[in-house]
């Protein structure tokens, strides 16, 4: 079965924010093991929640690839709590605009090629077999 276009560059969006995230746990990490952290067990417990979220994407992005229903929603639901965490990103006292726009950007491309036809179409195949 071939794989339309919109559906490859869903899965490098994904697959990127998973390396994102990734990175963001081996910074955790290396932050926990040289001692910068303020409080152990706060840090041990973002830690293992980054490492859940990591191994989420890497589900979603796999689960895109293969073509499977259930990846589309749970892909929809992490593009759609994104946009949450970038609208957040925006006020407050830690608002960093950079940290939203680079939110905003991937989640809506993945958001608007998801419910493409030919996106769309496949994915719900698995459902129907």
């Amino acid at each position: 079965m071939k794989k339309p276009a919109q559906l490859k560059v869903v899965v490098a969006i994904t697959g990127a924010e998973t390396l994102a995230v990734a990175a963001t746990l081996a910074i955790g990490i290396f932050n926990l093991f040289a001692g910068t952290e303020k409080s152990l067990a706060l840090a041990v417990a973002l830690n293992a929640l980054i490492a859940a979220f990591v191994v989420w994407g890497a589900l979603i992005t796999k689960g895109l690839w293969q073509v499977k229903s259930w990846a589309r929603s749970s892909s929809i639901f992490w593009q759609t709590a994104q946009l949450a965490i970038a609208y957040e990103s925006f006020q407050g006292e830690t608002a960093n605009p950079t940290i939203a726009w680079a939110l905003i950007v991937p989640s809506l491309a993945a958001l608007t090629l998801m419910f493409t036809n030919p996106v769309a179409k496949l994915l719900k195949r698995d459902l129907e077999a």
